[in-house]
């Protein structure tokens, strides 16, 4: 599992052992937490990481660019419009170009690196 918490982003690896009842309860209640929280969660499979890596990755882009935006908007408003607006706007504010754009090309690269382990069947 891999999250981006500046920009409330998680991605999740579902594997075999998310079938089981009690499993499927506790990731449940998590994502419900996560969601509640704001947070936008990708799930993620085998078979997604080995036949449609470019369709994940471009979507992580394109959510890791529209918070990134979003923190850029809110830190532009000042301090005053996040604060208004509430902690997740205003932790959403804290980071600057050069962190995002780094946590996005590390995200990108863990989410390779995943893809290029031998996937056991």
């Amino acid at each position: 599992d891999l999250a981006l918490p500046e920009l409330k982003i998680a991605v999740e690896y579902d594997g075999r052992w998310h079938a089981s009842a009690s499993q499927l309860e506790r990731d449940r209640h998590r994502l419900n937490r996560l969601l509640g929280a704001e947070w936008v969660v990708f799930h993620v499979t085998a078979d997604l990481m080995r036949d449609r890596f470019e369709d994940l990755a471009g979507d992580l882009r394109t959510v890791i660019k529209t918070r990134a935006r979003s923190a850029e908007a809110a830190e532009a408003a000042g301090p005053e419009a996040a604060e208004a607006a509430g902690p997740e706007a205003a932790g959403a504010a804290r980071p600057a170009k050069a962190v995002r754009a780094v946590r996005a090309a590390e995200a990108v690269q863990a989410v390779q690196a995943v893809q290029a382990r031998p996937i056991a069947r």
